[in-house]
């Protein structure tokens, strides 16, 4: 009674992994397996929850939308580095918790870049050459 009752206050996701944890000890009937699939399910209900989460923080900036506190060459110099770093310079700041499934979205933004770059027929000496990943708001890996 208390595990279908359960049903109203869980999500269908989290109520169907006790289904299927009560399920596997009455079959084994031993609690380690019922222990072990439990494991397995909270990491795998955890890995997909989580992919979900963006780990980008904002869109990717070019190279000359970051703020530089030295100029060693001259104010000359520093606009021509700035202007080369608008187009060879992509910088992606990331945030909280970097898993496989979570690449796949910071992945797919680089080929986006890419496949504009194809696309357009960009000229080789103003293409992407530098990808800089900016892990200061990084949690972990």
């Amino acid at each position: 009674d208390n595990m279908w009752g359960s049903r109203k206050f869980l999500h269908v996701n989290e109520w169907l992994e006790i289904v299927i944890i009560v399920i596997v000890f009455i079959v084994a009937g031993q609690l380690i397996w019922a222990v072990l699939a439990g494991v397995i399910l909270s990491g795998i209900a955890f890995i997909a929850k989580y992919a979900r989460v963006p780990a980008i923080v904002g869109r990717p900036r070019k190279g000359d939308e970051v703020n530089t506190r030295d100029r060693p060459v001259g104010e000359v110099g520093h606009q021509s580095f700035m202007h080369i770093a608008s187009e060879w310079i992509m910088i992606v700041h990331l945030k909280g918790y970097v898993f496989f499934s979570s690449c796949v979205s910071i992945v797919r933004q680089i080929e986006e870049k890419f496949q504009h770059e194809d696309k357009h027929q960009v000229e080789s000496f103003r293409r992407l050459k530098f990808l800089v990943f900016d892990a200061k708001s990084l949690d972990g890996m």
